[in-house]
């Protein structure tokens, strides 16, 4: 018999054979062959929870098989999600059942099946196929595939970890924090005197990358005051709280081997005094540039920023708009500062007033 079928499928090829011997009814005609090709997952794997479609294809390796029919039992632990056929139409539950009507010889339908899995592990997916006619060989109607299903993730709850000041200016401090999340949120800082708190710095995007170290700076604060803070977190409308911390503004400071005298009148003062070079400085014109005064209350305010050059002796001097009269309307005591260039040039080999010249100086 399968002598004979390999014959007339040879000869249907080529035309040789008379109509009647593939007249339908007739024994030729019912030797059919319908197969199950492959039950395939459409990626390498699935996670627990979600979604996952499998891909069975049905063909014929005879004449057209008529009336074919495609069950699916679904796998251990997976529930249908939908059934999508490439010709004909399936049952919308399990287990699945599928009309596909006729198959022509070499010809393919598809049935793609997307179902939900529940566990993890390796899950195997089969199917069966059948035809109306008599199938010569029914151990290639079944099929299955296999496809490793993890456990889901579990979602990581967004954290925050109130962080150290890594600047502590006299009047502002930048505040860290430590974030985990895996969604985009905001940050911010609240600060102030006490744990009361009372104001708060601009919100800081948090990425939702995972982990990472987020700042915020805090201005306009009081000279060497203590600050109570804590870091903010809000991700999906949560908040998250950092425990309190505190920390400390920079005090009054002078810079290193400068000194200065304040003549204070009532209007006006008369700042001078010396920069003291160290001893291997002897370079001519070692004291070139600028020194700057500044005068500032407790509270941090600038209230009076000037510049004068640095005599050839090393000596300076300089008349400033500030006396008693403005220190009382200024509501707190006033300071005078005398501070060293931004951009000092180098007035001597390996020296540069910014690194030599800077820390605490000595009144006169």
């Amino acid at each position: 018999m399968h002598a004979l079928r390999t014959f007339v499928r040879a000869t249907l090829a080529t035309g040789l054979v008379a109509g009647a011997l593939a007249a339908p009814g007739s024994a030729l005609a019912a030797d059919a062959d319908v197969a199950l090709v492959s039950v395939t997952p459409t990626a390498a794997g699935a996670t627990a929870g979600e979604d996952f479609t499998w891909e069975i294809t049905v063909s014929s390796y005879g004449p057209d098989a008529t009336a074919v029919t495609l069950t699916d039992q679904l796998g251990e632990g997976e529930t249908l999600v939908k059934a999508e056929p490439s010709q004909g139409s399936c049952t919308q539950t399990a287990p699945v059942t599928c009309s596909l009507g006729a198959v022509a010889p070499a010809a393919f339908a598809t049935v793609r099946v997307t179902v939900k899995e529940s566990k993890g592990g390796t899950v195997f997916h089969s199917a069966t196929v059948a035809g109306a006619d008599a199938d010569v060989d029914p151990s290639n109607n079944t099929a299955r595939g296999n496809v490793e299903v993890s456990d889901p993730v579990a979602p990581v709850t967004p954290k925050v970890k109130t962080g150290v000041t890594d600047v502590n200016n006299q009047v502002s401090l930048r505040f860290t924090a430590d974030v985990t999340s895996e969604t985009v949120g905001a940050l911010h800082f609240q600060y102030g005197a006490t744990k009361a708190y009372g104001k708060q710095t601009s919100n800081v995007v948090v990425p939702g990358t995972g982990y990472g170290t987020l700042k915020a700076k805090a201005g306009g604060l009081g000279i060497n005051t203590v600050y109570h803070y804590r870091a903010v977190l809000v991700v999906d409308g949560k908040t998250y709280l950092g425990l309190d911390r505190t920390a400390r503004t920079a005090p009054v400071s002078w810079p290193k081997n400068v000194k200065i005298k304040a003549t204070v009148g009532r209007t006006s003062t008369l700042v001078s005094g010396t920069v003291v070079r160290p001893a291997w400085v002897d370079a001519p014109g070692a004291c070139s540039g600028k020194i700057g005064i500044v005068v500032y209350t407790l509270a941090g305010s600038n209230l009076l920023v000037k510049q004068t050059p640095l005599h050839a002796d090393c000596t300076y001097s300089l008349r400033i708009a500030f006396g008693t009269a403005q220190a009382r309307a200024a509501g707190k005591k006033g300071f005078v500062l005398p501070q060293l260039p931004r951009q000092p040039r180098d007035v001597a080999p390996g020296l540069d007033l910014a690194q030599d010249l800077t820390g605490t100086a000595s009144r006169s």
